[in-house]
């Protein structure tokens, strides 16, 4: 969610650390998207409208 009126706002390069591991995904997540990684190295980014961006 933007914050401070930001509308404008992304994430780049989202890092995740799980199970010991460190996952570096070489996009940028807007306002109202969302990234999905199901277990593999890949992501997915969704709308938070529509499902799939």
């Amino acid at each position: 969610m933007p914050s401070y009126g930001n509308e404008d706002a992304t994430v780049e390069r989202p890092t995740i650390y799980t199970n010991g591991t460190f996952m570096t995904f070489e996009t940028e997540v807007a306002v109202n998207e969302y990234l999905v990684c199901e277990g593999a190295s890949e992501g997915k980014i969704y709308n938070r409208r529509t499902g799939i961006s």
